[in-house]
């Protein structure tokens, strides 16, 4: 009997807390997180349900996004996972997803979402879609704060560098 072999659609090497973690998600929607440091162990395994392509992580929140075919992004809190000792886990004031919330789901794009990102202050995730779309989203409520259309050259790359420039230049600002 053989194992069902799925394809890895993408990986990303990435914080979650103060551990490196390695991250692979493939076309059933399965997310698998090994911790670098501790390769030998198995993976936190996590399910997204449907074909799953980009990836993001946070490090100081401990936070995990992914986005997929099913034109939704799933973020999970994942404190409660990390290897780290729970009495030296850096203590946050505010729950990233909201209190007591330790997976949110973002729904909104009309098309696949191959690109995902998370601001260096934890508080933002920005989405691009083939429809051409780009969504900045408060992680904390998952409430759309932004949307905007881009040229379609433009959602696969999106990223949060380009956030910090379209606000700067005053083009997209919260």
């Amino acid at each position: 009997m053989y194992a069902q072999v799925h394809t890895i659609n993408a990986i990303h090497v990435g914080e979650i807390g103060p551990e490196e973690a390695l991250v692979a998600v493939d076309e059933s929607g399965r997310v698998s997180v090994w911790f670098t440091a501790t390769l030998d162990q198995p993976p936190i395994r996590l399910e997204n349900g449907v074909s799953t392509w980009g990836i993001a992580t946070h490090g100081p929140t401990y936070l995990l996004a992914v986005s997929a075919n099913s034109f939704r992004i799933t973020v999970w809190d994942l404190r409660d996972r990390s290897p780290e000792e729970k009495s030296t886990m850096r203590v946050y004031p505010e729950a990233p997803l909201g209190e007591g919330c330790t997976r949110r789901t973002f729904s909104g794009h009309t098309h696949n979402i191959p690109s995902v990102d998370i601001s260096p202050s934890g508080r933002w995730l920005v989405s691009c879609s083939i429809d051409g779309s780009c969504r900045i989203w408060r992680l904390r409520d998952g409430r759309c704060v932004k949307q905007r259309s881009l040229a379609p050259s433009w959602y696969a790359a999106f990223r949060i560098v380009f956030v910090r420039v379209l606000y700067s230049t005053n083009i997209w600002s919260i």
